[in-house]
């Protein structure tokens, strides 16, 4: 009686730890699907060379990268992480490419990337020191001081009341916004000609966003300073390589 018992109670004990098993499977499945993955190439738009050493971040997480010999760069998007993929690298044009990424996806990603034309010579630049400012700000606050574009320091964007940084530029007289003006809706009053619309560009901590995607930020508590110009004539030497790029305007975006 006691040996019966005994087997019953192996098989129970078997039964549940099959019962068991599935449920653990799935759980660790589910743990292993929270972040998603990119791979991808990148290259020369013209020569169609792999391109190496070429920054790779998801704008707004810390996931980040940059391209091997071959062009080739692997990268671990957690959950919640941005959807716009920055790529940066010397001597070419940003490229912000818009992702629908959600949990668990493999993503593999082909980039081009234009080479910037060669404007200037190699010259030396003597910067005065900004006190209290980091390197990036240094260069908008000597920009401001030109005066000739539109500019919002930290304490204007504290006093803010907007929302949004549509709200906020919205009355400018030189930009014209539809719809939300978050991605596609930003042009030039008066700027179209022949029924085209002439679309601002807009940087953001000098990573140049797709002339149709998204801004990667919205709030103007984000952000540390603003940065409008109408177009390449009132733009400032140090960002006239951007200006064939910005034919009918920049709005430049300094994070906090």
């Amino acid at each position: 009686m006691i040996r019966t018992l005994s087997r019953v109670a192996v098989a129970l004990a078997l039964s549940a730890a099959a019962c068991l098993t599935p449920a653990s499977q799935v759980q660790a499945q589910t743990a292993a699907r929270r972040d998603a993955l990119i791979t991808g190439r990148v290259f020369d738009a013209a020569t169609m060379a792999a391109l190496g050493d070429v920054e790779v971040r998801l704008l707004g997480a810390s996931s980040a990268t940059a391209t091997n010999a071959r062009g080739e760069f692997r990268l671990v998007a957690g959950h919640g992480a941005a959807a716009i993929l920055s790529l940066r690298r010397i001597g070419y044009e940003p490229v912000g490419v818009t992702l629908d990424l959600n949990e668990g996806d493999s993503l593999d990603v082909a980039t081009r990337m234009i080479r910037l034309p060669r404007v200037l010579d190699t010259m030396s630049v003597v910067a005065d020191r900004w006190v209290g400012t980091s390197a990036r700000l240094a260069g908008f606050e000597r920009r401001r001081k030109l005066g000739q574009g539109t500019f919002y320091t930290l304490e204007q964007l504290e006093r803010a009341t907007s929302i949004t940084i549509v709200d906020l530029l919205r009355d400018l007289p030189s930009i014209k916004f539809q719809g939300d003006g978050l991605g596609t809706g930003i042009s030039t009053r008066g700027g179209a000609s022949a029924g085209r619309v002439c679309r601002i560009r807009v940087l953001v901590d000098g990573h140049l966003m797709p002339l149709n995607g998204p801004i990667a930020v919205t709030s103007p508590k984000e952000v540390r300073a603003i940065e409008v110009y109408a177009g390449p004539a009132t733009m400032p030497l140090e960002l006239m390589p951007l200006s064939q790029f910005a034919q009918c305007g920049l709005i430049a975006i300094w994070t906090k």
